[in-house]
């Protein structure tokens, strides 16, 4: 994949956070059975996903702002938000579940050495999950308006324009 411009990657982000709340909704509405059936797994294993991807766009587009030369006052917040205990817990989990394995038994796995206290209970954990992922929806929306200042460089956003062109 080329360098993507930075409007499409916050477009992406938003599209995750419906996805992971679709995961969710479905997860509340599943039978809970203890280990998890095959469909809560699946809604489980789609939040953690939709989270990931998610804060790789959001950095792709803190990338593609350095690399045009512009600095971001958000940037200091998306780094607040990637180094909160439940976000090191997610990727923890999610790297097992991508590329390993972990224990399906009652609730969600903890990794070692994870500091994260909120609930392990499945739905409960997926649902403060979504809620961190909320929040970088407000953090995206904060480097959109930041870059809607910075217009003209290129890959920005959508409407730039490189200066060539003006």
């Amino acid at each position: 994949m080329g360098r993507t411009d930075s409007g499409e990657l916050i477009k992406a982000v938003r599209r995750k956070i419906g996805i992971a709340r679709y995961h969710l909704d479905r997860l509340r509405e599943a039978l809970v059975e203890d280990p998890p059936s095959i469909e809560q797994q699946a809604h489980f294993e789609g939040v953690l996903l939709s989270i990931e991807a998610a804060r790789w766009q959001a950095n792709s587009v803190v990338i593609n702002a350095r690399r045009a030369g512009t600095l971001l006052r958000a940037e200091d917040e998306f780094d607040g938000w990637t180094g909160r205990t439940i976000a090191r817990d997610l990727r923890d989990v999610r790297n097992a579940a991508a590329h390993g394995w972990y224990s399906k038994a009652a609730g969600v796995w903890k990794p070692t050495g994870s500091s994260y206290e909120g609930s392990r209970e499945l739905v409960a954990y997926c649902a403060a999950a979504v809620n961190h992922l909320e929040e970088l929806g407000r953090i995206v929306e904060s480097l959109e308006t930041e870059l809607g200042v910075h217009v003209g460089r290129v890959g920005l956003l959508p409407e730039a324009v490189p200066a060539s062109q003006k």
